[in-house]
């Protein structure tokens, strides 16, 4: 019987392991791609999971430590799409000058 809990789970771990290289600096680019799998998976119907721009708004940071900074503004953007009240991607693309 499968499991109505696994897809919670399995999300929340791609997201904490992003999150995690993107706070310890390390591994970036697997951070993106963590971040990318989580946006596209993420069903919005799992309200206690971090949102699809709260993933856009820490893939911008991925990027940024990247040097893309092209990347950066695009996420973050693509998280004020999503969420136009995100504090952290305004203030990032204030700060990078988006």
């Amino acid at each position: 019987m499968p499991d109505a809990a696994e897809p919670r789970h399995r999300l929340a771990a791609l997201y904490q392991r992003g999150r995690a290289r993107v706070l310890g600096s390390y591994e970036a680019e697997r951070a993106v791609e963590l971040f990318g799998a989580y946006i596209e998976s993420l069903d919005e119907d799992l309200l206690d999971l971090p949102s699809r721009s709260d993933a856009c708004w820490r893939q911008g940071l991925a990027y940024e430590q990247l040097g893309r900074a092209d990347a950066a503004k695009a996420a973050w953007r693509e998280a004020l799409r999503l969420d136009p009240d995100h504090k952290q991607s305004r203030q990032a693309l204030r700060k990078l000058g988006g």
